[in-house]
């Protein structure tokens, strides 16, 4: 009996102190990785909110916000850019990074809008960070760390030469579009003259029809280019891909 008692304790004990280890091992413990290459641990720094964000202190002085590359909280990763610190979303072989800027302009008609772009970013360790970018990562593609995987390193520079079509197809129909609303302005503008008594009148409807329709066309292929699927996307698949095998 009391040695079934023992069995028992064990058999509860055992599992809790497991699970307080693998806890134990499995929490993040935070660090600040400068400039410089010196890694601070979190017993050497410390990280306060105040009103304009994080600020980092080491033995009481502020440290310089520029001398920043990494930060690793208890839950996120976070790396320095510019004045801010943009997280970690994709941990691999290539670090991704993603962040919104948002900007607010006023309209003739006084009205504000305000505009949010999404920037990627990504490293590889605690290099630099680069701009998700076709130069970028063909750069750092050119060789693979194996031959293991023939058809996905396929897929992975597939993928950046469809980036690099459709940032050339999108750049093609703006500029087209452009150039017809321009080229539509004028003639409009052509169909106008003055007559014997100078007043400015209607002098040819068909290149005032002419004018009003390649203006129409011209503006609805830099919508199109405009509204397509960004490369950016097709560069970000190719960085996740790669990370899936190398």
């Amino acid at each position: 009996m009391k040695y079934t008692f023992y069995v028992a304790l064990f058999s509860i004990l055992l599992p809790i102190n497991l699970f307080a280890q693998k806890a134990k091992q499995d929490t993040i413990q935070p660090f600040l990785y400068l400039q410089d290459g010196t890694m601070l641990q979190r017993d050497q720094f410390e990280m306060k909110r105040g009103l304009f964000g994080r600020g980092f202190y080491q033995n009481g002085e502020k440290i310089d916000f520029q001398n920043i590359k990494f930060y690793q909280s208890s839950k996120e990763y976070y790396a320095a850019y510019g004045n801010r610190l943009v997280t970690r979303k994709e941990k691999g072989t290539l670090d991704l990074y993603t962040f919104v800027e948002s900007s607010t302009y006023y309209t003739s008609d006084g009205y504000s809008r305000r505009v949010s772009t999404k920037h990627y970013l990504y490293t590889k360790g605690f290099d630099d960070l680069k701009l998700v970018s076709y130069d970028n990562l063909k750069s750092d593609f050119k060789v693979f760390p194996n031959n293991d995987h023939p058809g996905e390193k396929k897929i992975v520079l597939d993928l950046l030469e469809k980036g690099l079509k459709r940032k050339k197809t999108r750049k093609t129909l703006v500029l087209s579009g452009l150039g017809g609303m321009l080229l539509g302005t004028a003639c409009f503008a052509a169909g106008f003259g003055p007559d014997e008594t100078g007043v400015t009148t209607l002098r040819s409807k068909g290149l005032t029809y002419a004018g009003l329709a390649l203006t129409t066309g011209g503006l609805g292929v830099s919508i199109t280019g405009l509204v397509m699927r960004n490369e950016r996307e097709y560069y970000v698949k190719a960085l996740k891909h790669y990370n899936k095998f190398y």
